[in-house]
């Protein structure tokens, strides 16, 4: 994604969003960590989330600004519904009832403890984020193909961050197409009626693939379902949209 692109799509956020933009697109180096911990920074002002490459030396792409806030977050996705419950087993045998223990004195009452001092005040909590990564779509349709989708989401809306890898099939080089973060608020799986984001693109060297990137804002609503669709224009090549990397953030009700 260019810096003009990311500009464009951090404009309403204001000028410190844009320029933390331009970092954005670069974070993915390193992410996540060794330890399976992805890091980003979080402001507050504008509700704006980057991941960063703690591995890198960048001042800007490896580190949270003092307008930001740290936050990270495992790679491990939702906890899964409840299973159903098992058979219950049968009733073991009762024992044997066994021998009343003698009665022991009474002892003598203590005095009242002291008072402890007030805890201090806990740190926020983290907001729910998620992140995951596809495999490879063969985009052959000029009709929108969902190659990602996430349904069952209960928050009121995310910040979504998506990178796609767009390459020639077989050995096709006419290429134009677009893929865009579409969302059905109060639905479940589509179709999806809202569009967060999109983002169009020509191969100009062909043999050579190019990576975009998508930021935009799902609002569901408390209850809704977005994805990631591509789509190839009219009288051009089919092509593979892969190493698709996303990763959502729960932004404040």
């Amino acid at each position: 994604m260019t810096i003009s692109r990311c500009l464009r799509v951090a404009g309403l956020a204001g000028a410190g969003a844009a320029i933390l933009c331009a970092a954005g697109a670069f974070a993915y180096a390193s992410v996540p960590d060794a330890g399976g911990t992805i890091h980003g920074c979080y402001d507050k002002a504008i509700g704006q989330l980057r991941v960063i490459d703690t591995a890198s030396s960048d001042p800007i792409s490896g580190k949270c600004l003092s307008t930001e806030t740290a936050i990270t977050w495992s790679q491990t996705g939702p906890q899964g519904p409840k299973g159903d419950p098992g058979t219950p087993g049968t009733p073991g045998t009762p024992g044997a009832t066994g021998a009343t223990g003698a009665t022991g004195q009474k002892g003598d009452k203590g005095d009242p403890g002291a008072q402890g001092p007030k805890g201090d005040k806990g740190d926020a909590g983290t907001p729910n984020v998620g992140v995951a990564r596809g495999g490879t779509s063969t985009i052959d349709s000029t009709d929108p193909d969902t190659v990602m989708n996430f349904g069952d989401l209960f928050a009121q809306a995310y910040l979504v961050e998506v990178k796609i890898d767009i390459t020639p099939h077989g050995d096709h080089d006419n290429i134009h197409g677009q893929c865009s973060i579409m969302y059905e608020p109060h639905g479940s799986g589509g179709p999806f009626t809202d569009e967060a984001d999109t983002t169009s693109f020509g191969l100009t060297n062909p043999g050579q693939g190019q990576s975009i990137t998508l930021l935009g804002h799902v609002y569901l609503g408390g209850f809704g379902s977005f994805g990631i669709t591509c789509s190839r224009a009219p009288n051009t090549d089919a092509y593979d949209a892969q190493q698709i990397q996303v990763a959502y953030t729960e932004l404040p009700g």
